[in-house]
């Protein structure tokens, strides 16, 4: 089996560029695409309030599904992988890239926050993302349409 492309989004909105990027490469590589997104976990919720955690999940499930539905590219197996992250959402892709064996890993780029996900004031996608980084990185500049 081909190794495949990894695709990290942010659930949240609607920048399509890593998924299109992704789908783009997978054509010329023959490769599966996985559409992943890091959601955060905190333990010490979890542990109180499990619920919250699935929650945080099944959000992150739903805005997958909204951006596979958006994506729409025949001939492109295209699956889906919403991660949690206890920490930060660079390293939970990273460990699923690891895990996947995954041949890229596309990434977007991103707005300077202090996001939800516990990023730092002024840090970027790719600065945040190329963490102990093992498998090759690609930037998707951000599209303001399909």
């Amino acid at each position: 089996m081909t190794k495949p492309i990894i695709a990290a989004v942010d659930p949240r909105r609607d920048d399509l560029a890593p998924a299109a990027l992704a789908a783009q490469l997978a054509r010329v590589l023959e490769a599966p695409v996985v559409l992943a997104a890091a959601y955060p976990v905190t333990l010490s919720i979890e542990n109180l309030h499990p619920e919250y955690a699935r929650a945080l999940g099944r959000v992150a499930d739903g805005g997958l599904d909204r951006l596979a539905t958006q994506l729409d590219e025949p001939g492109i197996t295209v699956r889906q992988a919403a991660v949690p992250s206890t920490g930060s959402p660079a390293r939970a892709l990273h460990a699923l890239a690891r895990d996947e064996h995954a041949q890229l890993l596309v990434i977007g780029s991103s707005v300077p926050c202090a996001g939800a996900h516990g990023g730092v004031p002024g840090a970027r996608g790719p600065q945040r993302i190329q963490i102990d980084n093992r498998e090759p990185v690609a930037l998707a500049e951000r599209r303001t349409r399909r």
